[in-house]
């Protein structure tokens, strides 16, 4: 090859791209887990100026060890995560709405107190089995916002959510662990959810 084939074969370069494929065994508390890496480098010569544009694309993927698939255990505690979660958001929706059946009964306890005024002795009380509301508040509508939010526990309606983005992010980690979702997805469910 002459020099101005080498000019000619420059000049006319649109873009190279180079693989590289390595393995890497990254050692957890749960013993070694060996990951395959593949890097792809591409530089792009159409960028106007004379300037290289490089583009970095990298993918892993977890590989077996002999007899022991590590993917399999990344997909069992998949599924811990989600059974946890499934727990934890019916156990939330649960209290929920036991909190909201707690408000409605308070607000039918003071309908049913305002409907019979009498209702002052003892006696009367312990017949019907009710208590008696009124000593700090005549009706439901003189009870302030502040005590009624009370009866909506903002810690269940988070930890709701958050088992939703744990439920939601467990799935997309086994889908993670075969390659079909990108990780920096199942990331951002996992993170957010346990925040």
């Amino acid at each position: 090859a002459t020099g101005t084939d080498l000019q000619t074969f420059f000049y006319s370069l649109v873009e190279i791209h180079t693989t590289f494929t390595f393995k890497n065994l990254a050692v957890g508390t749960f013993g070694a887990v060996p990951f395959m890496w593949t890097v792809i480098v591409y530089y792009d010569f159409t960028v106007n100026g004379g300037q290289v544009a490089v583009d970095l694309f990298i993918s892993q993927e977890v590989t077996d060890i002999g007899s022991f698939s590590t993917l399999w255990f990344f997909v069992f505690m998949d599924s811990v995560v989600l059974f946890f979660a499934i727990a934890s958001s019916i156990l939330s929706l649960r209290a929920l709405i036991s909190n909201y059946a707690l408000s409605v009964k308070t607000k039918r306890r003071f309908r049913i107190q305002a409907a019979m005024p009498d209702l002052n002795s003892s006696q009367d009380r312990k017949m019907l089995k009710i208590g008696v509301l009124v000593n700090f508040y005549k009706s439901w509508g003189s009870v302030p916002l502040s005590i009624k939010i009370q009866f909506l526990n903002l810690w269940h309606f988070w930890s709701l959510i958050g088992s939703i983005f744990l439920i939601s992010a467990s799935i997309l980690g086994s889908l993670n662990a075969y390659g079909h979702v990108p990780a920096i997805i199942f990331e951002l469910f996992l993170g957010t959810g346990t925040f």
